[in-house]
């Protein structure tokens, strides 16, 4: 069973920054790239409704979404230092 806690101010501020700079890591990303990590991690849609949505093939969304992810995390990896 998880512990509740009380948000702090700083937590707030925090979890601010944080969504700040992956919202700026997004936008740095190709249409096509952002669209996946939007869709998949943001509309909690499955590969597969990506496809049908897209149009591609479910192993094109799937190459495409592990490329998008290694975009992101080299993009994030350069402001990690913000991130703690």
């Amino acid at each position: 069973k998880e512990e509740v806690t009380e948000s702090t101010g700083e937590d707030i501020v925090d979890l601010k920054v944080r969504s700040n700079l992956i919202e700026e890591a997004l936008e740095k990303l190709p249409e096509s790239d952002k669209l996946l990590v939007i869709l998949y991690y943001l509309g909690e849609k499955s590969v597969a409704e990506i496809a049908e949505i897209t149009g591609w093939k479910v192993s094109k969304c799937k190459v495409k979404l592990m490329r998008a992810r290694g975009k992101l995390r080299e993009i994030l990896k350069y402001r990690k230092d913000d991130l703690v």
